[in-house]
């Protein structure tokens, strides 16, 4: 099983045969799944550009089974031998139905795991103690249990968060695709509290995007929802600043924030409890402190600026061609 962006959730992110997220910044192990196999069963993604990269080397091999409750989604992009207009859960409900003879898929689904073991995630711990948003997430998943629902805006931290927030359950978790809004988390994960009073609630956020909808810190406060805003800063346009990295030799332009407010004192003026860390250490003593209580709070996190998502399917490229993979 993989994943699309919006479809992590609809199997626990720990599960053997979970392979992780596929697309642009998806796990290598879920790409070459892919790309290497021989029938492919699509249920509800629109293949769009940041799953499939070069549609002219997309799963090549493969007949495509595809699920939509929309007609115009069928064939739209990729080929597709078996083309399906239904419900997605309907249509798994009347599968299970039937006595199916099956090849013994074991030689594969060990292919495939290997892949996934050999090819993990990665990333270089810093000397100087600065801490890296990887890490931040690895904590948070630690100490929530992968239980919270998680919300995110739009970039850098979203796509970290994807990959390192293994959830545990489906429609946990919120994030904005498509038009991909700046801005979203905040709100929405006001929204999910007011959904889910009871539930733990966790915004992940840019320094940008943030401070586009900051002012509904007020309604934390007038009601007292207990979201726990993390604010993953880098100072900077992150996935902006990473392709003018990548793609435009270092040609900067405003991506590089030069002025941003103390968070911690926005948030206090809200008279919300805000705290700012900027080492491991100090994170995982402000996290289990904060992220377990029922009290609303934001985190500012300062983090490496420099740091990439990785690995990457560059733009045009297909999705057996990733740039940053690295075998253990």
């Amino acid at each position: 099983v993989v994943s699309t962006l919006l479809g992590l959730g609809v199997i626990r992110g720990d599960h053997d045969l979970f392979l992780g997220m596929a697309g642009m910044h998806g796990y290598y192990s879920a790409n070459q799944a892919i790309q290497q196999c021989d029938v492919l069963f699509n249920f509800g993604s629109r293949f769009d550009d940041r799953l499939t990269g070069d549609l002219e080397v997309f799963a090549k091999g493969a007949k495509v089974v595809h699920v939509d409750i929309d007609p115009a989604e069928l064939g739209k992009n990729v080929k597709t031998e078996v083309p399906i207009v239904a419900d997605a859960k309907m249509a798994l409900e009347a599968l299970l139905k039937e006595e199916v003879q099956t090849k013994d898929t074991t030689p594969w689904v060990q292919h495939v795991q290997q892949m996934r073991k050999d090819y993990p995630l990665w990333y270089t711990e810093q000397e100087d103690g600065t801490m890296l948003p990887q890490q931040a997430l690895e904590m948070i998943h630690e100490i929530t249990k992968g239980d919270a629902i998680v919300t995110t805006d739009v970039g850098q931290h979203q796509m970290w968060a994807a990959q390192y927030y293994k959830l545990n359950n489906p429609n946990h978790w919120v994030t904005s695709g498509g038009l991909g809004t700046m801005g979203f988390g905040f709100p929405a994960a006001i929204g999910a509290q007011i959904a889910k009073p009871d539930a733990r609630v966790i915004s992940i956020v840019g320094d940008a995007g943030f401070q586009m909808t900051a002012q509904e810190l007020s309604l934390l406060q007038e009601f007292r929802y207990p979201v726990k805003v993390i604010i993953l800063n880098n100072n900077s346009l992150g996935m902006v600043r990473q392709w003018q990295e990548i793609f435009y030799e270092e040609r900067y332009s405003e991506s590089l924030v030069q002025v941003q407010p103390d968070f911690v004192k926005l948030a206090e003026a809200y008279n919300i409890p805000g705290y700012r860390v900027d080492t491991v250490e100090e994170a995982r003593k402000v996290f289990e402190e904060t992220l377990t209580n029922d009290e609303p709070v934001l985190i500012d996190c300062r983090v490496r600026q420099l740091e990439k998502v990785y690995p990457m399917v560059a733009p045009g490229a297909g999705l057996d061609d990733m740039i940053g993979v690295k075998r253990l």
